[in-house]
């Protein structure tokens, strides 16, 4: 399902490069909406998919393709056509109306999940702790405060959990050309706890919290009660 997940976003981005670069835009105001819809959807999936679950490296071409395609097509077709088109048709006029449309509403919802996911807000303030994990690069892999970027939120007992994982350098969490099933393959595998957070029912959780610690380490620090 990640897989699958992985080949369909970087289809859509491609196909949106693809229309970037093909297509005849009649003015710079189409070219600049469709732009700013590209970047809008690309930043939903960046803050939707688990990039460590395939490889957290590839989150960067996703932006850079876009990029670069935005580079090349304002210096090869965009550069010399005017701000607005000089004569639009009925059909042109509404094309534009309906992708203004779109862009909007994938504005405002990648803006809504950004806002989720660099700021959420709490009705109880939290317990503040040391990061748990020492000498390596952990990233977030589930955490904020929406389903789509954090699975554990529609859980009234872990809706401020955060699933750390660990990371080579090549940005791959585990090994692929090994056997997924033994927990040794996994970079997260025998590395130490050094805080962690204790409450009424944090101790259940914590047990039952030790087989996930091979795999990716979740832990739940906030609101068990």
């Amino acid at each position: 399902m990640t897989l699958f997940f992985l080949l369909s976003i970087l289809i859509i981005v491609a196909t949106l490069c693809i229309i970037l670069l093909l297509y005849p835009f009649n003015s710079k105001i189409t070219w600049m909406v469709y732009c700013l819809f590209i970047f809008s959807t690309i930043t939903f999936f960046y803050l939707v998919h688990d990039w460590s679950s395939s490889n957290y490296t590839l989150r960067i071409i996703a932006i850079l393709l876009p990029t670069m395609c935005v580079i090349v097509s304002y210096l090869k077709r965009i550069k010399r056509k005017p701000f607005f088109s000089p004569n639009p048709k009925k059909l042109e006029k509404l094309g534009f109306v309906a992708l203004c449309t779109l862009t909007l509403l994938q504005v405002i919802n990648s803006s809504y999940l950004v806002k989720q996911s660099l700021t959420p807000t709490y009705l109880h303030e939290g317990v503040e702790i040391s990061f748990p994990l020492k000498d390596g690069l952990f990233v977030v892999a589930q955490g904020g405060n929406h389903p789509l970027i954090n699975r554990h939120f529609s859980d009234s007992y872990q809706k401020h959990a955060l699933d750390l994982v660990k990371i080579n350098k090549l940005g791959f969490r585990k090994n692929a050309l090994k056997n997924l099933s033994d927990p040794s393959d996994y970079e997260i595998f025998d590395e130490t706890l050094y805080s962690f957070f204790f409450c009424n029912m944090g101790l259940m959780y914590f047990q039952k919290g030790v087989l996930i610690i091979y795999f990716i380490i979740s832990i739940t620090a906030f609101d068990f009660i």
